[in-house]
């Protein structure tokens, strides 16, 4: 702070106090592969607690973080033409200091296929779904999908592509990203549902 002493002077005052931070963090990656049946399996997992000391307004606090994240994938490609690939990400996010305390938690399923017909064909398509929210109150969902279809003729140098993107024709998608002195929520407004004829050579 500064202080003036109504003779042109400035006095400054100073705290002295060392920032100090304590982080420690645990994570875990695993996997397993079935070569026969051609089935991949991976777990990753991370927690993350930190404690960070700061000075406001000439008094001293500090921010505690908590981080849990789970996120288990499954790929399947052993069935005829047709492959598979599933992944849930499970976290909980936990900010407390001196002003305020939150907690979000939050789930992600991401889901993919293709199909593989015969050579001239090709189809396939994702499915998203978002959930966050403070506490227990998950109530920012988002549901998205888009879906795919190719055919090229043999012996023709065309290729004709049909696509729908944001099939459920959902409008937004709520997302908070995590630092170490901040909880920051932002909002992600989505394009409407289109489909669309593609013409290639």
């Amino acid at each position: 702070r500064n202080i003036y002493t109504g003779t042109g002077i400035f006095l400054y005052d100073a705290v002295k106090s060392d920032n100090r931070a304590i982080t420690n963090n645990l994570s875990l990656n695993t996997s397993w592969v079935s070569s026969g049946q051609k089935i991949t399996i991976s777990l990753k997992g991370q927690f993350m607690t930190t404690r960070y000391e700061y000075l406001l307004n000439q008094s001293r606090g500090s921010i505690h973080n908590r981080l849990l994240v789970l996120q288990p994938t499954i790929g399947i490609n052993s069935l005829k033409k047709i492959g598979l690939d599933y992944n849930l990400k499970l976290s909980e996010v936990k900010q407390r200091n001196i002003q305020a305390a939150n907690t979000i938690l939050g789930q992600v399923h991401k889901f993919s296929f293709y199909y593989y017909p015969s050579e001239k064909h090709w189809m396939g398509g994702n499915i998203e779904y978002y959930n966050f929210g403070k506490e227990l109150h998950l109530g920012n969902n988002g549901l998205f999908a888009n879906l795919g279809y190719t055919f090229k003729p043999a012996n023709n140098r065309f290729e004709y592509k049909l696509k729908c993107t944001n099939l459920f024709n959902s409008r937004q998608v709520v997302d908070y990203l995590y630092s170490d002195i901040s909880l920051t929520e932002s909002h992600y407004y989505i394009r409407p549902r289109e489909i669309m004829l593609i013409v290639s050579f």
